[in-house]
């Protein structure tokens, strides 16, 4: 399952149902809540995607896996997502409402990958640049890449900074490829 689009789509939906009926955070535990069940019984999905059995009997066994543990809203959204067969989007679809979430309440991710181990201090020199850039508080995550040659690449939602070397070599051949086909 690829479209994001999908995901998207159905995660800004109930996100709107949440901030209308309910507390959107509450939500995104209750989602996190099926998303873990899902994930830890590998039947479940399976079951729940197989093409011949009926709508109805997929909406019974939901209601009776998650009936008691989740909220109308959250129980009507898996019934949403059965009746237009989008059941196997859910992985997406919670990451997606996890993103929406930290959207409202101001907060961002950011990767940040550098050839070599970066200080504290240098994390907190990045963060505090990233919290000034984008207006949000920022949660850091720092990985190691040594792919990267030498440099950093940040990365904060869609938005890539690349100020890598390999990058710059990346950028260089392109150039070089530009100059060679004219």
């Amino acid at each position: 399952m690829k479209d994001g689009g999908v995901a998207k789509r159905y995660a800004n939906a109930l996100f709107a149902a949440a901030e209308e009926k309910a507390d959107p955070v509450a939500v995104e535990a209750e989602l996190e809540q099926v998303l873990e069940w899902w994930r830890s019984n590998p039947e479940v999905p399976r079951f729940f995607a197989h093409p011949t059995v009926p709508r109805s009997v997929k909406k019974e066994t939901a209601a009776k896996l998650f009936g008691d543990r989740v909220s109308k809203l959250m129980l009507n959204f898996l019934y949403v997502l059965l009746d237009h067969r989008r059941e196997g989007y859910l992985p997406q679809i919670a990451a997606e409402y996890r993103r929406r979430v930290d959207e409202a309440r101001g907060r961002i991710d950011a990767r940040i990958e550098s050839a070599l181990p970066l200080a504290e201090e240098e994390i907190r020199q990045l963060a505090d640049h990233l919290k000034r850039k984008t207006g949000k508080d920022v949660s850091v995550r720092v990985e190691v890449n040594p792919a990267l040659i030498g440099g950093a690449r940040v990365r904060v939602g869609d938005r890539v900074w690349d100020a890598s070397l390999l990058g710059r070599l990346e950028r260089f051949r392109g150039q070089l490829k530009q100059l060679q086909a004219r």
